[in-house]
């Protein structure tokens, strides 16, 4: 199976398994198998149920069932993108632009120990330096890769403050991780440096972390003429 056809493959998939978890799945799909990533972008995903919370004004409720159920939805994910692409993603972190009806996850399927050696240059460097500019504290190690014509992926570690990391042991990791992202994302959204780093106008910021190991994914899409990878 060509990478073509594996990309076709884990979207259809990952479709139906939505669909199955929450009545509705996505319009549409769009996978990019990058190594030593994965994306998975997702468009007009909203359940009518979810669509009822959100006129409610109860955002945070919607996200909190997501994670629910991304809970059972990962492992599943995981394992079948092993079995297609014979890639095992170590970490796979998700995001919801809500008000767009949007959605992505990111595989990674490397150790931090690759990063150790790393020395960002040219675009890289001006993206990373960007990103560091407009979060709390500076990562001590990043990367950055253009997965497609329309999506960007940097990735982060050791990017906890103390005060917060001793937050997340005191129970607090989810109210972290919304304020955080709300911060984050109304930083980029309005920084035009940041914003004209990318081809095409920014639809969307895709902000996660995963606390356990001190790392963070954000990816940004634009909107390109150029198609993404693959759609269902």
């Amino acid at each position: 199976m060509n990478r073509k056809e594996q990309e076709k493959t884990i979207a259809s998939y990952t479709g139906r398994v939505l669909r199955e978890q929450f009545g509705k799945g996505p319009e549409a799909v769009y996978v990019t198998v990058a190594p030593p990533y994965i994306t998975i972008y997702l468009r007009n995903f909203l359940s009518p149920l979810e669509k009822t919370i959100m006129e409610e004004k109860n955002e945070h409720s919607v996200y909190q069932l997501r994670d629910n159920v991304m809970k059972r939805v990962l492992p599943e994910l995981q394992a079948y993108v092993h079995k297609i692409t014979g890639i095992y993603l170590k970490d796979i972190y998700y995001d919801w632009e809500l008000p767009n009806r949007s959605g992505l996850m990111a595989g990674t399927s490397f150790t931090a120990e690759a990063l150790k050696e790393r020395q960002p240059e040219g675009e890289e460097a001006d993206v990373l330096e960007l990103v560091a500019a407009h979060t709390e504290v500076k990562p001590q190690r990043t990367a950055y890769r253009k997965v497609n014509q329309r999506t960007f992926l940097v990735y982060r570690e050791e990017c906890l403050l103390q005060a917060e990391m001793e937050l997340i042991r005191l129970g607090f990791g989810e109210t972290l991780k919304q304020a955080k992202r709300e911060v984050e994302k109304k930083r980029f959204y309005e920084s035009e440096p940041f914003l004209s780093l990318f081809d095409g106008k920014v639809e969307n910021v895709f902000i996660d972390w995963n606390f356990e190991k001190n790392t963070s994914m954000i990816v940004v899409v634009t909107n390109n003429n150029r198609s993404l990878s693959i759609m269902e």
